[in-house]
């Protein structure tokens, strides 16, 4: 507790540890951003084929992001440290947020392989989601069961889906230059942009900047960093993106 932000709540017969409070929000937060996108992407597109994978992509997204938040931040004193000795360095919550949001992903690169490939372009694409899913998940829960730390670990997640994003920057760009189809170069950026905010976290991580603030009494964290990137994308997302989607 010395190393977290925390506040204890007692309120009748409620008495917890609610760890992290304005991490919290932020993910929290996330996750009605994420919401409220699979809604919209529903209303205003739920007649193509790409609207409804984004539809679900960001819904189970949101999904993960809740089960992140609630083991990582607002109850991870409670599920993995009260009554216990030592921490436990995970848990099922965790586990099922990197079993969701690959999914997530997935789905949206799914949605992508609809809205820029031919019929014949797409098939190959969605073999190797499929067939990516399938592995990462056999990965995760080997090494959730094992146990085996970094099988289970959220390094070992973006191994899997970064090969997943560097296509997608592939697809898009080949896209714009051969077609100048606007779509395609804003989910072009949408991808720079992930790139951009993924880089800040795994920067802010290691840079020592999260140690300094909290021996000064101010908690904010590369977990932070992530969540404020991600809300701008998503917003990115929903206002830039999200009006061009259709089927090819």
């Amino acid at each position: 507790l010395d190393t977290h932000s925390h506040v204890l709540v007692q309120a009748g017969p409620l008495n917890f540890v609610f760890a992290e409070p304005s991490s919290t929000v932020l993910v929290y937060g996330l996750g009605l951003v994420l919401l409220w996108a699979a809604w919209r992407f529903y209303r205003h597109k739920k007649d193509s084929r790409s609207g409804q994978l984004w539809a679900l992509g960001l819904l189970i997204w949101a999904v993960s992001t809740f089960s992140a938040g609630t083991s990582y931040q607002a109850f991870s004193y409670e599920i993995k440290c009260a009554g216990k000795e030592l921490c436990s360095w995970t848990s099922w919550w965790e586990i099922w947020y990197l079993a969701l949001y690959v999914l997530s992903m997935n789905l949206c690169a799914a949605a992508v392989a609809f809205s820029s490939l031919t019929r014949q372009a797409r098939k190959p694409l969605l073999i190797y989601l499929a067939l990516m899913t399938l592995a990462y998940e056999g990965v995760l829960f080997t090494g959730a069961l094992l146990p085996q730390q970094f099988m289970a670990s959220f390094e070992c997640m973006v191994l899997f889906i970064l090969p997943t994003f560097l296509l997608l920057f592939a697809i898009n760009l080949t896209g714009y230059v051969r077609r100048k189809d606007p779509l395609e170069l804003r989910l072009l950026l949408a991808w720079v942009l992930m790139a951009l905010v993924t880089a800040a976290y795994f920067g802010f991580l290691v840079s020592g900047i999260a140690e300094r603030l909290w021996a000064a009494g101010i908690w904010f964290n590369a977990n932070d960093v992530l969540h404020i990137g991600l809300i701008v994308w998503v917003l990115y997302l929903v206002f830039r993106c999200e009006p061009l989607i259709t089927d090819r």
